[in-house]
């Protein structure tokens, strides 16, 4: 059968010669069994590469200008829906939960640098247009086109942006909250109420350095209680007076106290928004998607700077907490040692409706708290409320003034004494006194003093009834 090997010839017989060219047979009892057959060497084995992640549909989007993929036309944040917004066709894009925002730990004796990074050439990838952009934009649009750009991968700062604190409130909501602003503002005009046009505003974000650290701190100090005191003095009339004092004791006192801070937002940027307006710990991871639509600035406060003005806040905190420790009347802090541990910073952009308003051909700034509503802003005020304001005041003062003076000219007015009629303990004979009992007025209204008692009779001076003429005495005997 073709393919089938021959079988085996029969084995020589012991003794015999080996054939020429072939191998001697193996001693009884040395045989070994037969090698198992090698499989063949292996190929070189490359390394798989990793799977290439696709762009993000945030990537996408930017790489086409933020341009919406059904119309073509600008697409904004939009708070409210949480996703991007086309202002065209209003198609909504959904973007990826950043989920939460990392903590950089820092040494509080050394803080680290920061920079805005630099400046940066830009073309519109909607019209063309070529434009630089300073460090401190970090997003904005097109002055030609008014498409969305964000720059921030462009300027490459340091640090980059950690998280944004979510917006809460739309526009429409914001300009309800500036109208009710209008409508409240005092002293100002009469027709400022309907003669303010409705703001012109979009989403701005400014920037924060939030610091989370732990104090402790040493004091030395000292605890005042109060005592009243009796003590004299000499009144202007040489008359001594006594009166209370209040008096202070001195101890000394030492102690420790333990502050925990939390969210300590300080501005990022000159303009100096209040760092208490927003609520940091609902912040979220950033992503440019948040900025897309909006205007943001970077930080330009150097984050070693923004933690010297935390230290100051913080530092007024922990001497409130002090002098409580100390307790007391009153409390002296005399030295203050204060160790940070567990710092870090977390660089976000915070939200807000800003733009501008027109009454009377003047424009005013205004800016809405994105999160909670609050207006802040310029507004106009009427000359003529404010003085007449000033003058209602100044008369009322005047008339308490000359009220408090009248009273006190009251007070210090001696009244007129008025004696009483009274008998005479030495009484002498009257030189007017006549014996006739009958003499004298017979007017009703006359008035009858008894002013003497001479040899057993009672001598009576009739008086007029107006006080001023004394009539001739009348004696009258005594039976």
């Amino acid at each position: 059968m073709p393919g089938t090997p021959p079988p085996p010839g029969p084995l020589p017989p012991p003794g015999s010669p080996t054939p020429p060219g072939a191998q001697p047979p193996p001693p009884p009892g040395s045989e070994t069994p037969p090698a198992a057959p090698q499989a063949p060497p292996p190929e070189a084995v490359q390394p798989v590469p990793p799977p290439v992640a696709p762009p993000s549909a945030e990537a996408a989007l930017a790489s086409k200008g933020w341009a919406c993929p059904v119309c073509g036309g600008h697409l904004s944040w939009n708070p409210t829906k949480v996703m991007l917004d086309c202002r065209a066709c209003e198609n909504t894009i959904a973007v990826s939960d950043t989920g939460g925002v990392a903590k950089h730990s820092f040494s509080a004796g050394s803080p680290p640098s920061s920079s805005p990074g630099q400046d940066s050439k830009h073309t519109c990838r909607s019209c063309g247009a070529e434009s630089t952009i300073v460090a401190a934009d970090l997003a904005g649009a097109c002055h030609y086109c008014e498409a969305p750009w964000v720059a921030t991968s462009m300027h490459n700062p340091v640090p980059r942006p950690d998280g944004v604190v979510p917006a809460s409130i739309d526009i429409t909501v914001a300009k309800a909250a500036v109208q009710k602003w209008v409508t409240s503002r005092r002293f100002a005009p009469n027709d400022f109420k309907t003669g303010a046009q409705q703001p012109t505003i979009s989403l701005a974000y400014h920037p924060l350095w939030a610091f989370d650290t732990e104090s402790s701190s040493q004091y030395t100090g000292e605890r005042g209680t109060h005592r009243q005191e009796t003590r004299s003095r000499t009144a202007s009339d040489g008359s001594q007076q006594t009166y209370q004092e209040t008096v202070t004791d001195w101890s000394s006192t030492s102690g420790f106290v333990q502050h925990s801070f939390t969210d300590m937002g300080i501005p990022g940027d000159p303009s100096g928004v209040k760092r208490s307006e927003w609520d940091l710990s609902a912040s979220r991871g950033y992503s440019d998607a948040y900025l897309v639509g909006a205007t943001a600035q970077g930080a330009t406060v150097p984050l070693p700077d923004a933690w010297g003005t935390a230290e100051n806040i913080m530092e007024s905190a922990i001497r409130d907490d002090v002098r409580q420790d100390i307790g007391g009347d009153e409390q002296r802090i005399d030295s203050l040692n204060i160790d940070y541990s567990d710092s870090t910073v977390r660089y976000l952009l915070a939200p807000s409706w800003s733009g501008a308003y027109t009454y009377k051909t003047k424009q005013y700034t205004i800016d809405i708290n994105a999160e909670t509503g609050t207006v802040t802003g310029k507004r106009p005020y009427s000359a003529i409320k404010i003085g007449l304001t000033i003058f209602a005041i100044l008369v009322l003062i005047t008339g308490i003034v000359l009220f408090a003076v009248s009273q006190h000219n009251k007070s210090n007015t001696q009244p007129t004494n008025v004696t009483s009629p009274t008998f005479d303990p030495n009484p002498t004979v009257d030189p007017f006194a006549t014996d006739d009992p009958f003499a004298g007025p017979t007017d009703t209204g006359s008035l009858m003093r008894p002013v003497a008692a001479v040899h057993g009779a009672v001598t009576v001076v009739p008086q007029d009834s107006d006080g001023l003429h004394q009539l001739p005495a009348i004696a009258v005997g005594k039976n």
